[in-house]
């Protein structure tokens, strides 16, 4: 629709997830070098905001987000989501405490260096 093509993907519930492996066992470990052979790069995230919830609270997606600035990334990835009004009315205060933390924000591109989670959801 755009005219543009992405390449770039986020599994739902990330490339190594329980979910997943509770209904088909190692369904990830065939899909996230399939996706790479089809011509993608899939990414992951280092934090969690939980605005998916639908009793999240602007509160509570700064904590999370402040627990995971913790752990001082050289890059962050944070998952957000569109499903609930508290994700845009977060934005603004979620910028400002990422840059008071000195990180800046860019968009992905093919020189992003690709974050695969270590563990599992």
């Amino acid at each position: 629709m755009t005219g543009e093509y992405s390449h770039y993907i986020r599994f739902p519930g990330g490339s190594k997830n329980k979910v997943s492996d509770e209904v088909n066992y190692g369904i990830m470990d065939k899909l996230r070098p399939l996706v790479e052979d089809l011509g993608f790069e899939y990414y992951d995230w280092h934090v969690a905001t939980g605005d998916s919830s639908e009793f999240a609270t602007k509160e509570h997606i700064l904590s999370s987000v402040e627990r995971g600035l913790i752990n001082d990334y050289d890059e962050l990835i944070i998952l957000m989501h569109d499903l609930h009004p508290i994700t845009v009315d977060v934005i603004d205060d979620l910028v400002k405490l990422c840059k008071e933390h000195g990180y800046r924000f860019d968009k992905i591109t093919d020189e992003t260096i690709p974050f695969h989670a270590v563990g599992v959801s």
